[in-house]
């Protein structure tokens, strides 16, 4: 075999060997360097969540007018915004850690099956911009990382990303809700009227002390449970069920602001309460003998 036939069959094995790196190192960008999520969230006008943590009940986030509002069959709240906003960077670049399954059978395992999983569907008006679901995680002590496992709707590859998702993507109704209860500068509170099943009590302030019927209160306590109204929030949500009279209330009065109402009724159970204010007249709270109750009408000085 001459130097010249020699030379012909080496040129092709290198050419054929140059070619499988090329084609291989595509495979690999495409299956692990990818962003597997990359959305302009700018567009986005509606989020929907199937979380499994509510039995995959259909919980619809809405944007109009740069204000998020949560949405589930004909009931309609205004958003968490901060939740929201802590969402979107996940939706603005969620990138490609390994690929772990090229096929359906590997789907219950990862649960990224839809009865397993949390789907996402992200939209832009009728566009959709991005339909995944998200599966379990992987939390490693040691280095001490994330791993969440999410998959494409209509496709059968199944990815491990960085973070986990499914604390993000995996939460019902309530949890996007705003919790506001009363928010109030609390400088600007100059008179509470209380009712209990006792009575009336008013509490007013003058000349930046506080009293009650001419006695002084003192100033620390007052000032810690005025305090509390500065961003109080709603830990768990109700509805009241049944009509009749408040068997609490308190009338939040003071400068720079219209007064505020909050009323309290008794729950179905003996020690439980349900909670409203005129601050934000769609939040009703539920609350223990502990919680929210406590702070407004026992926690006074």
């Amino acid at each position: 075999m001459n130097n010249k036939v020699l030379f012909l069959i080496l040129a092709v094995l290198l050419g054929a060997f140059l070619l499988s790196k090329v084609l291989d190192s595509g495979k690999r960008t495409k299956s692990f360097n990818s962003e597997l999520i990359a959305v302009d969230t700018a567009k986005i006008t509606s989020i929907t969540l199937h979380p499994k943590a509510d039995n995959h009940a259909e919980v619809r986030l809405e944007k109009s007018d740069n204000a998020w509002s949560v949405k589930r069959g004909s009931e309609s709240y205004t958003a968490d915004q901060a939740a929201i906003s802590a969402l979107l960077p996940s939706l603005a670049e969620t990138k490609v850690k390994r690929l772990v399954a090229r096929s359906s059978d590997k789907w219950e395992q990862y649960e990224v099956t839809d009865s397993l999983g949390t789907r996402v569907q992200v939209n832009a008006g009728t566009k959709s911009l991005a339909d995944f679901v998200v599966g379990k995680f992987n939390f490693q002590q040691q280095p001490q990382s994330m791993t969440s496992f999410v998959r494409k709707s209509k496709e059968d590859d199944v990815f491990a990303v960085d973070g986990f998702l499914s604390m993000a993507y995996n939460r019902g109704l309530d949890a996007w809700r705003d919790k506001s209860f009363v928010n109030i500068e609390p400088e600007n509170i100059t008179r509470l009227e209380m009712t209990t099943p006792d009575g009336t009590t008013t509490y007013e302030k003058t000349l930046n002390a506080w009293s009650v019927n001419g006695t002084a209160l003192d100033s620390l306590k007052m000032s810690n449970y005025l305090n509390g109204f500065k961003s109080m929030k709603i830990s768990t949500f109700d509805k009241l069920f049944e009509d009749g009279a408040p068997t609490h209330q308190l009338t939040i009065s003071g400068n720079n602001m219209s007064p505020i109402e909050v009323i309290c009724f008794e729950g179905k159970e003996e020690g439980t309460y349900i909670l409203n204010s005129s601050q934000h007249k769609n939040n009703w709270a539920g609350s223990n003998a502990e919680g929210l109750f406590k702070n407004i009408f026992t926690d006074i000085p």
